[in-house]
């Protein structure tokens, strides 16, 4: 009975995924946790010629998506586009968004609640930030045999494609669990990178980062001790000028 059970989730999770072969995101956030949304879906152009009447392939349509994320709450449609790359057929969509709950709330009721996944932002015991996310992955009860049964499938029909992540923070990064070389902290971005198989799992992605307000009021300071000595300059500037014009 497990093995039946866990066969039909990777059956669901095929279903999801068949449409998707490569998926490609970027998520930029600014200071008070508002951002914007980039993700781009590939498909097979050879898949996407034979899907026919496919339920997946008839929702890769760029009017549907838009409609999708139309009178959401929190939730702006900025731009899509469709193209062909590298054996593809792509479309990329670019949404704003004014939290990290709007923007799971606007995926509930629709398949990209899996590529979304659970996401969260929470402040540690030094006052840093930990942005937290969680894609895909099979909640039911599994034993080893459907496991590696499951993953040896996944690996055979997804392994060669990717699914990519990367994050632009409004502050220095301080650690990540992603590679090292995947992190910019000239840029403050992060990246990482799946092979589809393996989102029949869990995958999770941290990074810790500096406190922005705190950078803000830093900033605030420094420029407000830069206006008061740009503003005694012109003072001084002023008085000289005078003093001038008085002696002639």
């Amino acid at each position: 009975m497990k093995l039946f059970k866990n066969a039909l989730s990777l059956i669901v999770i095929s279903l999801l995924l068949m449409g998707c072969l490569e998926y490609d995101e970027k998520m930029k956030l600014n200071s008070n946790f508002a951002g914007e949304l980039t993700f781009a879906i590939g498909i097979s152009e050879e898949l996407y010629n034979l899907g026919g009447e496919s339920p997946e392939l008839k929702n890769f349509d760029e009017n549907k998506m838009k409609e999708s994320y139309t009178n959401k709450q929190g939730i702006k449609f900025i731009s899509s586009r469709s193209y062909s790359e590298g054996g593809n057929k792509w479309m990329e969509v670019k949404i704003a968004f004014d939290s990290i709950e709007d923007l799971i709330n606007s995926t509930t009721d629709s398949t990209q609640k899996g590529m979304i996944g659970e996401i969260s932002i929470n402040e540690d015991k030094d006052g840093n930030f930990v942005y937290s996310r969680n894609v895909f992955g099979n909640e039911t009860e599994q034993d080893s045999t459907a496991d590696e049964m499951s993953q040896s499938m996944m690996d055979m029909m997804f392994g060669k494609y990717q699914w990519k992540f990367e994050l632009s923070l409004p502050s220095n990064i301080i650690s990540s669990n992603a590679k090292p070389e995947n992190v910019d902290n000239n840029n403050n971005t992060v990246k990482w990178t799946f092979p589809l198989s393996s989102l029949s799992t869990k995958q999770l992605m941290t990074v810790t980062f500096e406190n922005p307000n705190k950078i803000s009021f830093v900033n605030y300071i420094i420029g407000f001790i830069v206006l008061i000595i740009a503003a005694a300059v012109f003072i001084l500037l002023l008085r000289k000028k005078g003093s001038s014009q008085s002696t002639r």
